[in-house]
């Protein structure tokens, strides 16, 4: 949380106290009431999406629509994440 407020970024919605399934964070993503929308999420899953100790736990980003963002999208997120030096 603290990294996404110091890149800008004005509203979370964390889960807590359970588990989504992929399926149901997409939907969220898709559909918040009172008319809030998200620009998209971050899914951390213990999925195929190798990353982590032992390369089982990876993270995930859709986009706006709740499917998987484009690669153009991922690949700039890379490149920033390659150009931190510090948190």
């Amino acid at each position: 949380a603290k990294i996404a407020v110091a890149a800008g970024v004005d509203r979370l919605w964390v889960g807590k106290d359970g588990l989504l399934s992929t399926p149901a964070v997409s939907a969220v993503i898709r559909s918040r009431e009172g008319g809030l929308k998200a620009f998209g999420g971050f899914i951390l899953s213990a999925s195929h999406n190798p990353g982590g100790i032992d390369e089982d736990f990876g993270i995930k980003y859709n986009s706006e629509n709740g499917g998987p963002a484009a690669e153009k999208i991922t690949d700039v997120m890379l490149a920033r994440t390659k150009a931190i030096t510090e948190i």
